[in-house]
């Protein structure tokens, strides 16, 4: 079982507005993140804090279609990237993989995502993480026999502290993308035009 996890807790501070509430052709970040890992996935959950208000009227919008759609509010979302990969793995429990996503690639589709689990399905010992000519970044395939490496991550160590302190652990998938988040009105501004 591939279960995805969705982090969307985060404050976009250097943003200045709640970037899983962006819209793009009228569907929030959030909506385009999820919606692919829902395409991909057997259970899908996703990791609130800042905009939990917001974002579970969004959550509760698409599981009338979607039952495997599930929400979790990490109370440490505030510490950090790493502190809500932590609580959205435990969790999940440790009986599934698990397909981590950010809520800020909303061109990452399921397609790209059924890509990776192609990937992952040849090898199940590694973890699958994409690479982005030739950057590695999310979305990542974490193996059910990985998942406790992750057990005690906390603060802003994110999933780059993974690849760079195991490389032994992982298999880079080239997507053929350039890489691209939501950090800064900049960003967002390149991305809608693209979109």
């Amino acid at each position: 079982m591939i279960h995805g996890l969705l982090l969307a807790a985060g404050a976009s501070k250097r943003l200045g507005q709640p970037k899983q509430l962006l819209e793009i052709q009228e569907k929030t970040l959030l909506e385009w993140s999820a919606l692919a890992l829902l395409q991909t996935c057997d259970e899908v959950t996703v990791v609130l804090g800042a905009e939990v208000s917001a974002c579970h009227k969004i959550i509760k919008r698409l599981q009338k279609d979607f039952s495997n759609l599930h929400e979790y509010k990490c109370e440490q979302w505030e510490d950090g990237m790493g502190s809500s990969l932590a609580a959205g793995l435990e969790k999940i429990g440790s009986n599934s993989h698990v397909l981590v996503h950010l809520v800020d690639m909303p061109y990452i589709n399921g397609f790209h995502l059924k890509y990776l689990i192609n990937q992952f399905l040849q090898n199940q010992n590694l973890a699958i993480v994409s690479n982005f000519k030739g950057q590695n970044a999310p979305p990542v395939l974490i193996p059910q026999s990985l998942l406790y490496l992750f057990k005690n991550w906390k603060g802003e160590k994110g999933l780059g502290t993974f690849w760079k302190e195991h490389p032994e652990l992982i298999q880079p998938v080239e997507l053929g993308l350039a890489f691209q988040d939501v950090d800064t009105m900049e960003d967002w501004e390149k991305m809608k035009k693209q979109f």
